[in-house]
């Protein structure tokens, strides 16, 4: 499951996209992502009280400049301990934008929690910082193909170049992928024939509240993958 930040005022929705930057600009994005990891493993935490869900596994964005913030790995820790949630089921979601600066601070902090148990996920892989070198120093255990490249793979030829590359090298230095933006059964089906086995998309469910994920849990119209 994945843990998505969303904003309703005066009866719309304000997509991250455009109060995500403003967060970060004013400095409140500190106090919300602290938020928003606290919440996330306090959601986790009832979760595993369900029949099945025992070992579900929790993914949470993280923005570069809450990243390396100093402080961020103790206040993570701190969640995790508060809630009682074994660090091996949340997964850290960061951008390819936090190896260009800071990598010093980055590396640091990485270790420590990838030490603890958690887990890294670089996500919209492919559409940010160029250089590879940091998938062999960091502490990194998956890539969330971009979607951008996803929805594309079976008509254009480049972008299924660019999965089918993504998925030998994940491969090569034994790392997990998984394809976002998976809105069809076609493009599953051609996704699987390139070797990609993990998938995230409307195809298999939108976005709902805690409330309605946990109903569907208990139901079993959705299952934590084994």
């Amino acid at each position: 499951a994945e843990a998505l930040l969303r904003w309703q005022r005066n009866g719309q929705w304000i997509p991250p996209s455009e109060f995500i930057p403003v967060a970060e600009e004013t400095g409140l994005i500190y106090d919300l992502g602290d938020w928003v990891v606290n919440e996330a493993c306090r959601l986790l935490a009832g979760f595993r009280e369900l029949p099945g869900c025992e070992a579900l596994v929790m993914a949470v964005n993280v923005s570069t400049r809450q990243f390396t913030r100093m402080g961020f790995s103790d206040a993570v820790l701190a969640a995790l301990e508060r809630h009682r949630v074994p660090a091996a089921q949340l997964e850290l979601e960061v951008t390819e934008s936090l190896f260009i600066d800071e990598l010093g601070t980055t590396q640091e902090c990485m270790a420590r929690l990838h030490e603890a148990g958690l887990r890294f996920a670089i996500d919209d892989f492919g559409t940010g910082y160029s250089s590879l070198r940091y998938l062999q120093t960091l502490a990194v255990d998956s890539l969330k193909i971009d979607q951008s490249f996803v929805r594309g793979v079976i008509d254009n030829h480049g972008d299924a170049s660019i999965v089918r590359a993504t998925l030998s090298m994940a491969q090569a230095l034994k790392l997990t992928v998984l394809a976002e933006g998976v809105e069809s059964e076609d493009i599953r089906e051609f996704l699987v024939l390139l070797g990609c086995q993990r998938f995230q998309g409307y195809l298999f469910g939108r976005p709902v509240p805690a409330q309605a994920f946990r109903e569907q849990l208990l139901s079993g119209e959705v299952a934590p993958p084994p």
